[in-house]
């Protein structure tokens, strides 16, 4: 090449030329041939991403020029020649150094930086039909699935983005440009929702609903506050629905107590292998440790529900405490079943409806639940 380069803004210091930082042949200090200017390595299949990355940081570092054809290699001897040079070789190991090991060495042999980005796209980027094909294909078939919705738009907006760089939209400021690109963000729109999961299918038909379709963006911000206000639903649960599950649990509870009552062997109220009331009972408390002790099945002190005998049944060790005590055990068991007078399910449910008249109240009976369990 033996075009002179483009003319540069320049003053004379002491018989040098000193650069102004606007000239494309300028070097900061801390310029080297080391430096990585791209955190994505160049690996064959992931030019267009890369691509971008460097024209990003070239245009940062005002050397596009040098890819581009517009500033071309000086007449060799010329006083621009050797400055020339020496910023060129400095962008090619730019570019070189953003490659990866696999690749790198079959671009070492470039005379410019120039030429070395010419061989890259014709490598890398000429067969863009394949590329547009696999891009549109997987733009077809991309879903949320267990993904948040932040993260499933990131994915097919670098889709969009990839695709729109290897086939552009042609555009000019005529109407037909206007409806094209109105086409083209109903197309993103309809792609996006249709991803979702069903999910979202309530909020999906409202914007379908819409009289003018939003564009892509906004309809993510409305997805996007539909995920954040379920999340703090999760966190916070409505109280007729925790009030439910406690029941639900506290059914459950009774009926594996009453499946279990002659299979335990020496756990809990259940236990066959006591020889009386102090080892048969395994968790028995004394009576200062019942006092405070109180039964949301029966209603009474001195218990909890866990063990409320009229909640599970009565264990069988209480037949071999009465042949041993005889009438004593006979008023003992009276006295139990007279304190173990319940009320139904029905009845419990109204009473944690009333009981539960805010969020606080409902987090700390569902953590008194799980602790009781």
């Amino acid at each position: 090449m033996t075009q002179s380069s483009t003319s540069r803004p320049r003053r004379e210091m002491t018989g040098e030329i000193a650069l102004s930082h606007d000239d494309p042949m300028h070097l900061q200090s801390s310029d080297h041939p080391g430096l990585h200017l791209v955190s994505v390595q160049l690996n064959g299949n992931n030019f267009l991403p890369w691509k971008r990355a460097i024209l990003i940081a070239l245009g940062a570092k005002n050397k596009l020029d040098f890819i581009n054809g517009k500033i071309t290699a000086p007449v060799e001897g010329d006083d621009d020649y050797i400055n020339w040079k020496k910023v060129d070789y400095m962008v090619t190991s730019w570019i070189l150094n953003s490659m990866s090991t696999d690749i790198v060495e079959g671009f070492l042999y470039v005379d410019s930086a120039f030429q070395l980005w010419e061989i890259i796209n014709q490598r890398f980027g000429e067969s863009n039909a394949p590329l547009i094909f696999s891009l549109q294909k997987d733009i077809a078939n991309i879903k949320q699935g267990n993904s948040s919705v932040v993260l499933y738009f990131t994915k097919l907006n670098r889709l969009w983005d990839e695709c729109a760089a290897l086939a552009p939209l042609p555009l000019c400021g005529c109407a037909k440009s206007k409806d094209l690109l109105e086409m083209d963000s109903r197309n993103k729109l309809m792609q996006f929702l249709m991803g979702l999961n069903e999910t979202y299918g309530s909020v999906t038909s409202q914007i379908l609903l819409m009289d003018q379709f939003p564009n892509v963006n906004k309809a993510y911000s409305l997805i996007l506050q539909e995920e954040r206000k379920r999340n703090v639903h999760t966190m916070y649960p409505d109280s007729a629905d925790v009030a439910a599950a406690v029941v639900q649990q506290g059914k459950d509870f009774g009926n594996r107590g009453r499946g279990n009552v002659s299979r335990g062997r020496g756990q809990g109220w259940n236990s066959t292998r006591g020889r009386g009331l102090g080892r048969g009972f395994t968790n028995r408390k004394t009576k200062e440790e019942r006092a405070h002790l109180f039964c949301e099945h029966c209603g009474y002190n001195g218990h909890e529900q866990k063990e409320c005998f009229k909640l599970h049944g009565y264990p069988e060790w209480y037949k071999e405490y009465k042949e041993k005590t005889g009438k004593g055990y006979a008023n003992q068991v009276e006295t139990i079943e007279n304190s173990h007078k319940g009320i139904d399910m029905a009845s419990l449910a109204q009473e944690l409806m009333k009981y539960m008249g805010s969020k606080s109240r409902t987090l700390r009976i569902v953590k008194w639940w799980q602790k009781e369990r």
